[in-house]
């Protein structure tokens, strides 16, 4: 069934066939629903209905149908959840290196294309975890950091990022970087990494100069994080985690990303307004490391009793739930850290001068906050890739979570379960047990279920995404204020902050 399915979108892809190509694709439906979730074929499916999704894209574009600077496209949302859910199934890494290579890479080089490339570059590393010379994902990866890099405002990160994709392009000039590759994509590296590394060597004394200022701070994670063995675990456990609001901390555990110094750079405003949008986003920051501890010390105290729930009675409910106070405080440190998208919502439009009574997330983009009366045109007419990402991050939480249903469906299954466990949280009941216990097969049991491991992965990736969000804020409000120009309805000036360490 596999290699028809193959062969079938395939041939419809270069013969441009989109009906064709629709039909594959309803074939696989039909295929996945015979598969229980554990065959190996699931995963396999995915990746190729996504195939199918990206050549229809491509179909679209070359009839001026769609354009990469679309906010909104169908083909792109399938094809970005088939990746997910090919990379996410249970027998993923029964496949061949080369194919979950090639479906991560995919997914890595879309989140880069829609202006996500902080997620991006946690998907190439993957791939490069499986095979250290897979060359797609390395030189992707690559290309997306140079992107990044060009987000940035500040000139000392950007030159640590160029020395990095310096690094990169210097294994193109290795034969075995490149075994494998089709002849014009080994051309294409290798072009590529020729014109960085000849510029890198015709500035060498400018970013000599560059790097000097930086010189102590680049080397591997030590003991200069802090003041005390506490605050250097506290710190050590942030970047393993890429935790830190710091541009740097995508590239590694360098000393210099021990650091939140991601901030709202110097923004152009009317006379008599004042800096309360940088004043919201340090509430923002702050809230981010405050929560941030909040979930490392319950880490440090799991399972451990504390005093304050010693005199608690229980009752045995034979249901198996876990109690405790470090299991409350994971909980408050997610509701915490989830309430920030709503506050950068708030931020996005008091930027844009977005009227509403409510301003959520997940809405602020379109015209009255409804779905269906279509995206904001101030949103559609900024060309700016980073914002866009922003609006994609907002997809993730919201939709249905089947997609055959009609509605509109979730791209990313995993990040809409943390929205679903946030409103059963702060409205309903979560119920956490351990992971040798089993939940109640009882209807009557309302209870949203989950383990701890779960909770605390969960967590992880909620900071994560909020991570991302910050920095992807921050990066768009810098594109957009460089793109600025002179109000014609009144006088303006450009306010920049002095910037100093939290007391």
């Amino acid at each position: 069934m596999i290699d028809k399915i193959v062969f079938t979108i395939d041939s419809c892809s270069e013969n441009g066939d989109e009906f064709g190509l629709n039909e594959a694709i309803e074939c696989c439906y039909n295929y996945l629903d015979s598969l229980n979730d554990c065959d190996c074929d699931v995963p396999l499916v995915h990746y190729f209905v996504a195939n199918a999704y990206s050549a229809i894209r491509d179909i679209e574009k070359s009839r001026g149908n769609i354009s990469d600077w679309d906010w909104e496209n169908d083909a792109r949302s399938k094809e970005l959840l088939h990746l997910r859910k090919c990379i996410s199934s249970s027998s993923f890494k029964q496949l061949d290196k080369t194919r979950q290579c090639q479906a991560l890479t995919n997914l890595a080089n879309l989140l880069s294309n829609t202006g996500r490339p902080i997620q991006a570059i946690k998907i190439w590393n993957r791939a490069i975890e499986v095979d250290s010379f897979f060359s797609m994902a390395i030189f992707n990866k690559a290309l997306g950091l140079h992107s990044y890099a060009g987000l940035l405002f500040d000139d000392g990160h950007k030159f640590l990022f160029f020395q990095e994709i310096y690094k990169i392009y210097r294994l193109a000039n290795e034969p075995k970087y490149l075994f494998g590759l089709e002849q014009f994509s080994a051309k294409s590296i290798t072009g590529m990494a020729s014109e960085f590394c000849t510029w890198w060597s015709s500035n060498k004394s400018e970013i000599a100069e560059q790097l000097k200022m930086y010189h102590n701070y680049i080397s591997d994670y030590d003991e200069s994080l802090g003041n005390s063995k506490e605050e250097v675990a506290y710190r050590n456990w942030c970047l393993e985690h890429i935790l830190f609001i710091n541009p740097l901390n995508d590239l590694g555990r360098y000393k210099l990303a021990g650091r939140d110094i991601c901030f709202i750079p110097s923004m152009t405003l009317k006379v008599g307004e004042g800096p309360f949008l940088q004043a919201l986003y340090q509430q923002m920051v702050h809230e981010y490391g405050s929560s941030r501890y909040l979930f490392y010390q319950a880490l440090q105290n799991k399972r451990d009793s504390h005093f304050c729930m010693s005199d608690i009675f229980y009752v045995d409910t034979s249901d198996s739930p876990q109690h405790g106070y470090w299991i409350d405080m994971i909980k408050a440190s997610f509701k915490i850290i989830y309430g920030i998208f709503d506050k950068i919502g708030t931020f996005i439009s008091k930027y844009y001068t977005v009227e509403s009574k409510a301003v959520y997330f997940k809405t602020i983009w379109y015209k009255k906050q409804k779905k269906e009366n279509g995206l904001l045109d101030i949103f559609t007419a900024a060309e700016n890739h980073v914002f866009r990402g922003l609006y994609w991050l907002s997809k993730d939480l919201m939709g249905d979570l089947d997609e055959t249903n009609g509605s509109e469906f979730c791209v990313e299954p995993a990040a809409r379960k943390i929205a679903l466990l946030r409103n059963r949280m702060e409205h309903g009941y979560v119920r956490v047990i351990d992971e040798n216990n089993h939940p109640s097969s009882l209807d009557s049991d309302f209870a949203m279920v989950i383990t701890l491991d779960e909770l605390v992965n969960k967590t992880y990736d909620l900071f994560s995404l909020v991570r991302e969000a910050l920095m992807c804020l921050a990066m768009a409000v810098n594109g957009e204020e460089i793109n600025k120009t002179n109000s014609t309805d009144g006088h303006v000036f450009s306010i920049g902050l002095p910037i100093s360490k939290n007391m």
